[in-house]
């Protein structure tokens, strides 16, 4: 496990998008070949590697994150990080900018974000970011929604 977050740190340092693709493969098809407590392990394993490198960076490690939940990890061990930089990009937007647009590395981040929150009820009601991240997504307007529109879900919530 060490070798394999080591090479997605490595690859992230040395800025090689190959190198990085290369080492997220790898990683994803070491947890598959793992029992499902250890793949839970690599996913939460992800954090350091999220926690250490900007977050225009980052699109290929969130969204190997959330494959990982897609398949068969606890959203519970999803890098709460991802949801970090997301709020952090988002932040970075100039008010009244109707042209700015996001670094890729936020939809990529999204993305894994979505994969993790899709498959959570609990993680969509208790999320730590949630009101800082549905309060920016608001101040944006539908630029960059589709996130918000995850986090407003009306889970068990009477519709009639």
């Amino acid at each position: 496990m060490q070798s394999l977050v080591a090479d997605l740190d490595h690859a992230l340092r040395a800025d090689d998008t190959e190198q990085v693709y290369a080492a997220t493969g790898a990683y994803y098809r070491g947890a598959l070949d793992a029992p499902l407590d250890r793949r839970e392990l690599l996913l939460s394993a992800l954090e350091s590697v999220l926690r250490g490198h900007p977050p225009e960076r980052l699109g290929p490690i969130a969204i190997l994150a959330g494959a990982l939940v897609e398949s068969g990890a606890s959203p519970a061990a999803f890098p709460p990080a991802v949801f970090d930089h997301l709020l952090a990009l988002l932040g970075t937007v100039p008010d009244g900018d109707d042209e700015f647009e996001l670094p890729e590395g936020y939809y990529d981040l999204e993305r894994g974000a979505m994969a993790c929150l899709s498959r959570s009820v609990e993680l969509r009601r208790t999320l730590p970011q949630k009101g800082a991240i549905l309060g920016a997504i608001r101040r944006y307007g539908e630029r960059y929604g589709f996130l918000g529109k995850m986090l407003s879900v009306l889970d068990d919530e009477p519709l009639v």
